[in-house]
């Protein structure tokens, strides 16, 4: 899983500094140490920490970051969240890339949380979907659990490499090609479409 998400955070910072950050290389021509802070500007749920503090690191290993608080936790507008220490150069050039991925998982998270409070006492389980952002699922689904949400589907495909087993499910564009006198295929899916099956009722 690190190395997935590695891979998918070096081409998010290869989208941002195709070549160089020409600003800061500019202004700032050699190294100079630098602290930034990291300050909540909304009530909310943190989560994304660990991408955050990750995204500095695969541009400098080097860099510190310093954590006030955890994924999870309740953040106030104002609350310093974590500092972040090392080259100034590399802090300009990946602070926007690492917020990114921690406004918007937070964000998911805080979501989250506002429904499963809703939900509380209901016996009703908030699942996630398949519907997420193209090279952002393991992000997103990682924030709907942080805000207290569950994790369904995470792939079309069968489990493997390290990944829990995700389950089929028959639709309405399945049943449209679904022919009893035909290949395995089609019989198999007649499994699904009977009572008790998969599929609750007809689509024609």
């Amino acid at each position: 899983m690190q190395s997935k998400m590695d891979r998918l955070i070096l081409a998010s910072l290869d989208e941002d500094i195709p070549t160089e950050d020409l600003s800061t290389n500019a202004i700032i021509t050699g190294y100079v140490k630098g602290k930034a802070q990291l300050l909540c500007k909304q009530d909310g749920i943190i989560a994304g920490l660990d991408v955050f503090a990750r995204t500095f690191a695969l541009l400098d290993d080097s860099t510190e970051v310093i954590f006030h608080c955890q994924d999870g936790d309740a953040v106030q507008s104002g609350e310093l969240l974590a500092e972040v220490i090392g080259d100034i150069r590399i802090i300009l050039s990946g602070e926007r890339t690492a917020l990114n991925y921690l406004q918007r998982m937070s964000g998911i998270a805080t979501h989250t949380r506002k429904i499963v409070d809703l939900l509380e006492g209901s016996g009703i389980t908030l699942l996630d979907t398949r519907k997420t952002t193209p090279n952002n699922r393991i992000f997103e689904k990682y924030a709907v659990k942080v805000g207290g949400g569950h994790n369904h589907r995470f792939s079309l495909g069968k489990p493997g490499n390290g990944q829990r087993g995700d389950r089929s499910e028959g639709r309405h564009h399945h049943a449209g090609q679904y022919d009893p006198g035909g290949d395995d295929g089609s019989r198999s899916f007649d499994r699904w479409a009977r009572p008790g099956g998969m599929l609750r009722k007809p689509y024609r």
